[in-house]
C-alpha cells in the first residue's frame, strides 16, 4: 500500500489507518504529487469539484512557501493585468521552444 496526502479531516473518519505527520520535504513532495493527481482527475472528468481540489492544493503550496492567499491572489491579479488572462482563447499555432521569447522581453 502506498502513502497518500489527505485533507485534514479525512483522518478523523479513518482513524484506524496508520498515519504520520510529514516533515517539510515530504509535505512539499506530497502536495505536488497530489496536485498532479487532481489535475489528472480533472482532465478525465472535467468536473468543477476537481478544480476546487486543485485550488486548495495551490493555496497549500503557496502557504508552505510563505505566500499568503491574499498575496497569491494579488500576484495573480497583477499578472493578469500585465499579461492578460485566458478569456480570449488565443492559441499560437506554432511555437519554437528554442526561440521562445518571454513577454517581458517583448515589452522593451
Amino acid at each position: 500500500m502506498k502513502k497518500k496526502l489527505v485533507r485534514d479531516k479525512i483522518h478523523e473518519i479513518y482513524q484506524h489507518r496508520p498515519m504520520h505527520v510529514a516533515d517539510d520535504k515530504e509535505y512539499e513532495l506530497e502536495l505536488i504529487k497530489k496536485l498532479q493527481e487532481e489535475v489528472g482527475k480533472y482532465k478525465i472528468s472535467g468536473k468543477a469539484e476537481e478544480l476546487v481540489d486543485i485550488i486548495e492544493l495551490c493555496y497549500a503550496l503557496a502557504e508552505f512557501k510563505g505566500v499568503s492567499i491574499r498575496d497569491l491572489d494579488k500576484m495573480r491579479t497583477d499578472k493578469a493585468n500585465k499579461r492578460g488572462k485566458f478569456k480570449k482563447r488565443i492559441i499560437f499555432d506554432e511555437v519554437d521552444p528554442e526561440r521562445a521569447v518571454g513577454f517581458e522581453d517583448q515589452q522593451q
